[in-house]
């Protein structure tokens, strides 16, 4: 709930968040108009950093390509092994934390917000 319009934002230029970001938004009641504008953001600088590598790079972005894409494997790679091992070792606290947002099961949020609609 507290960095949501940053994973909207920022899911842009991952490929599986780009398919989630809307989804995990939604999961966690994130304000649409939060949703709005962080997405659009997201959307237009993605655009542009894309389509204006691609207008300066060209031809010679074909040479790049080869260990850039290496490079990115390596860091994914190395981020994943980093994000497993930090939820290993802060899973409790992360727990406690999630608990002292939103309290209790999730269901029983889906009721209250139903009760306060109705």
């Amino acid at each position: 709930m507290k960095h949501g319009a940053k994973v909207v934002f920022f899911g842009r230029f991952v490929a599986i968040l780009r398919c989630l970001a809307a989804f995990l938004a939604g999961v966690n009641q994130l304000q649409w108009p939060r949703f709005l504008v962080a997405n659009a953001a997201g959307a237009v600088v993605w655009a542009t950093i894309f389509g204006l590598g691609a207008y300066f790079f060209g031809r010679e972005f074909t040479h790049v390509v080869g260990p850039i894409s290496l490079a990115a494997l390596a860091i994914g790679a190395a981020a994943v092994v980093w994000g497993f091992v930090y939820l290993s070792r802060h899973e409790a606290a992360l727990e406690e934390e999630a608990e002292q947002v939103l309290p209790g099961p999730v269901g029983s949020l889906r009721m209250r917000r139903k009760r306060e609609l109705s």
